[in-house]
Parts: structure tokens; sequence; C-alpha cells
């Protein structure tokens, strides 16, 4: 019986093996594309971590420009269907807290802040518990939406009509390009100019990372996505994540190539910019395939780091996750119009049982007055 990890890495699995292929047969298509909103679920709240990349790489491979995703009991709320042939995607959440080991309950007093500055002793007494549940949700796209609310449907399509992108500046990224460390917008490690490099590197033996200049491009959100994905390469170092960055075994290299493209993809998702693999990283792409196939947990494996690595760039440069587009509120009115209707039926069909509408009372007729003749 296979566990809920194994399930969703098994999801996860045939999502990049479609997504990778995808891109073998067009080198030139984007892994993920930047889009003005994050994906969120319908009440706006942006996915973050896993969810966000994989709903990402989702809607980029599926074509949903729309990045609002339902779960079922908000498609069952909306009377809505899932068109067929749709499969649903994984959308996971965690459960961290502390148990009492002698109590076996949970403390939701206790945090990690708290239990760092108790005793060896006293730390004892306590086992950090985490569980992992994963609700399918679909994107609006995959559901019967436009048909059966084509007002709202139009508004949501006007809304993405058109992705915001940018042309040549990304300011955060900017800012940490020879920023001083210690100061607001620089980066973990140092990112210096170097005119005589064609493309970014992370050296880890200096822990720095050397760019060319940004003129030297030809097109210059490739500029802010290389140096991106160095920046994912620094936060495996040994001082961080420590991912054995200078490991000579191919499979691992090739691992460490797929956690920086995944999360490179987010961050630059996050910043608008749009790219596409690393024309070096382009010949990982079938042997990554191969072993996801054989692997499924190998996927699953490189997600949650690519994700921790994202989060660690976000939170450095101090990229704000914009809110996501909220549909419960544009489905208010409906919704209220619809509870409106229903009560009005339910009150006309109580008058039906009781005989329809009321017998009116026969007129009295007043007695004439005044003397018979």
């Amino acid at each position: 019986m296979p566990t809920p990890s194994e399930k969703i890495a098994q999801r996860y699995a045939d999502i990049f093996v479609s997504a990778f292929d995808r891109i073998v047969g067009d080198p030139a298509s984007p892994l993920l594309v930047g889009c003005a909103v994050p994906n969120a679920g319908a009440n706006g709240v942006p996915f973050r971590g896993c969810n966000a990349l994989l709903t990402s790489i989702i809607s980029a491979d599926r074509g949903f420009n729309i990045p609002v995703w339902l779960t079922r009991s908000r498609l069952s709320e909306l009377g809505l269907l899932i068109r067929k042939g749709e499969k649903n995607t994984p959308i996971v959440h965690y459960d961290v807290f502390y148990e009492d080991v002698n109590t076996k309950k949970r403390d939701p007093q206790m945090n990690d802040a708290l239990y760092r500055a108790l005793s060896d002793e006293d730390k004892k007494q306590w086992v950090k518990r985490c569980y992992m549940t994963a609700y399918p949700e679909f994107n609006v796209a995959q559901t019967n939406f436009s048909e059966v609310y084509p007002e709202q449907w139009e508004e949501l399509v006007s809304t993405f009509g058109t992705p915001e992108r940018i042309a040549a500046s990304c300011g955060d990224i900017d800012r940490a390009v020879g920023c001083p460390q210690g100061e607001d917008g620089a980066w973990l490690c140092p990112i210096k100019i170097d005119n005589e490099r064609k493309s970014p590197v992370y050296r880890e033996a200096y822990d720095d990372i050397l760019v060319p200049p940004k003129e030297s491009y030809a097109d210059q959100q490739q500029w802010y996505a290389d140096i991106v994905h160095e920046m994912a390469h620094s936060t495996g170092s040994e001082a961080r994540a420590d991912r054995n960055l200078s490991s000579g075994v191919l499979e691992e290299r090739a691992h460490e190539e797929m956690v920086a493209e995944l999360a490179g993809a987010t961050v630059c998702t996050m910043l608008g910019v749009q790219t596409g693999i690393q024309e070096h990283n382009l010949g990982f792409l079938k042997a990554w395939s191969s072993v996801i196939k054989n692997d499924p947990m190998v996927i699953y494996k490189a997600v949650n780091e690519a994700s921790k690595a994202a989060e660690m760039i976000s939170g450095t440069l101090g990229l704000e996750m914009r809110r996501g587009f909220n549909l419960d509120k544009i489905m208010e009115g409906v919704e209220k119009a619809q509870e409106t209707r229903e009560k009005v039926q339910q009150q006309r069909a109580q008058r039906q049982s009781r005989g329809g509408k009321k017998a009116r009372r026969p007129l009295k007729v007043a007695k004439a007055k005044g003397r018979h003749v």
C-alpha cells in the first residue's frame, strides 16, 4: 500500500516528466510562466513552496492562464463539474507540532524558540511531529465554470489576458549585484561583476558568484535568470543547506542542477522574469525523465529542496509574495442572489403545500335598514 508521500511523488513524477518532454520537443518553451498574480486557492491566499512550484509548472505545461485553483468542496458549493479526463493537483499541507512524550498529546504553546531554550534534559520530554496531508485541487479552467458563470468567467479572462513581465529591469537583483555584505538587499554571498566572464558561476570554494555585465546579454531577462540560478546553487553550500555541491558523481550533479533549475524558475516567476532551461542543462532533461520514471521519490525530494532554496532567496531579498486573485469575492454576489432565489422558491413551495393561494373570505351582505312594506 503506497504511503501518502509515495502517492504524491508519483503524481509529481507524472507532471514533471510531461513538462520535461515538452521542453525536449521545444527547448525555447519555459519551464514556468511569469504571471502578474501568483497561483492561489479560491480565497486568494497564494500557494507557497512546492505548491507554488507545482501549480506554476502545470499552468505552463497545460496553458492555464488563470491562476485560480479550487478544492472539490468549493466546486460542489458552486455547482461546478470537472471536465472529463482532467486530473487533480495535490496541494500539500504540513502540520508541525510538539508532542509531550509522557501524555502523547500535542502542546499548542510549544514552538521551536521555546524548545531551543530548554535544557538538554527537558528537551527529552518533547518530540517534534510533522504530518502531511494533500488535498486534490483543480484549476478553474479544468471545470465548466465558463458555462455556469459566463459573466464571472469574462472577468477572469480580462484580468489575466496579458501577463505582466519585465522588459530589462529587476530592482531586487540589481541591488544584490555588488551590494556589500550586511547591507539591505545583499545576498548571502557576494555577487561580483566580472567583465571576462560569459555566464554567471557560483564558486563554492570562495563562496561568491561571478557574473558578466548585463550589457553583454542580448536578452537581459536571461541575465537575471542566470544570476538567480547561481543564487539557488549557493543555497546548497555546506554552511547553508549542505547539498554536497562538490560531489563528482554525475547523478548527484544532475540532481543539484535540477534543484537549481526548479528554485530559479520559482523565484523568476515571483520577479516576473520568463526563462527556459539553461542551455547546458538541456542535455540532462531526458536523463531526468528516465530517473524520475524509475524512482518518483527523486523528483519529490528535488521539489522540496528547490522550494526551500526559493524560500531562502525570496526571504533574504525581501521579495513579497503578491496576493492572489480572490475568486470568492466576485462570487459573493452570485451566491447571495442564488440564496435569495432559493428562499423565494422555498416560500412558494410552502404556500403550494398549504393549498395554494389563501381562499378569500366571502363578503358579508349588510342587512337593509327600514321597514318591510
